[in-house]
């Protein structure tokens, strides 16, 4: 059995070891588990080489370290495309219409 988990912490959540933060937690199966680890690291395969130069097998520690990057940068592009959004109506809003009388 493993798990997947997310702790935050900060100025407006507290920290976890004061009785704050928030701890999120989700079980996975053994197989799932592996299932998991054995997709990233086909997806970042190319990350990896020796000292040839040659493709070789990552850990495991770097593939979850690759997975947890891509999901940081995917909440950070996500975030970001929001306030386009958001940014880009404002701008639609603040057009004004033309009269033709």
């Amino acid at each position: 059995m493993g798990q997947i988990s997310l702790i935050v912490e900060g100025t407006g959540v507290g920290t976890v070891a004061q009785g704050g933060g928030v701890t999120l937690v989700r079980q996975v199966s053994s197989v799932d588990s592996a299932r998991l680890i054995a997709a990233y690291a086909r997806s970042y395969a190319g990350r990896w080489v020796d000292d040839e130069g040659a493709p070789r097998p990552p850990t495991i520690n770097e593939v979850l370290e690759a997975w947890f990057d891509g999901i940081i940068a995917g909440s950070v592009a996500h975030v970001q495309q929001v306030e386009r959004d958001v940014a880009a109506q404002a701008a639609r809003d603040a057009v004004a219409p033309i009269s033709v009388m």
